[in-house]
């Protein structure tokens, strides 16, 4: 069945929009090109996506915005994608996914919601900053141990494929190995703070 599918414009932006019955749920996933990251700006762009909705913006504290999110969101998440281009085997095309979910009548206000974290996130709060990464840190040591082979099947891939440095860099082991730098040298507040 194919998707009814309307091209629209907002804020001169593209927009692609379904209008699929979804029981009164909206479901938004908005693309940001991430094709010029270096590779420790891509780890940078992953520990910031770990931070949204867990440190505070301008206008609320973390526990106000979890009230939020919670109130106002199904879900939300934020994640990379890659797609090799076509006809470049050792090119792609890399996207920030930041996609939420929302009953209808709440949608102006879960994506004012999502405009905030994207937008007045505040890094500076270095003992919140360093415990989340800490934490990360920690949930990906354990997954080291639990699910080395999954670990070692990324670093094969790493190896072959655009793709599979781009996930190394973004969740990987080199992720790890650049939490634990950013740990040690205590460089992460510099880094949010630009």
């Amino acid at each position: 069945e194919e998707i009814p599918t309307e091209e629209i414009s907002i804020a001169g932006i593209p927009v692609l929009k379904h209008d699929v019955a979804c029981g009164g749920i909206v479901y938004t996933t908005l693309y940001f090109d991430c094709d010029d990251l270096s590779p420790d700006e891509l780890s940078l762009a992953s520990l910031m996506g770990i931070l949204l909705g867990d440190l505070a913006t301008k206008a609320h504290t973390a526990q106000e915005l979890m009230n939020l999110r919670q109130l106002l969101c199904g879900r939300m998440s934020m994640r990379f994608i890659t797609a090799a281009r076509e006809n470049e085997p050792t090119a792609c095309q890399r996207k920030l996914c930041v996609e939420f979910s929302a009953l209808e009548q709440n949608l102006a206000k879960a994506t004012e919601l999502v405009v905030e974290l994207l937008t007045a996130t505040r890094y500076d709060d270095e003992a919140a900053v360093l415990e989340i990464l800490r934490q990360t840190k920690t949930g990906m040591t354990q997954q080291i141990i639990m699910s080395g082979s999954a670990l070692a099947a990324g670093r094969v891939a790493a190896q072959g494929t655009v793709t599979g440095v781009i996930d190394e860099h973004c969740g990987g082991f080199e992720f790890y190995r650049w939490l634990k730098t950013q740990e040690e040298q205590e460089t992460h507040a510099a880094l949010l703070a630009d």
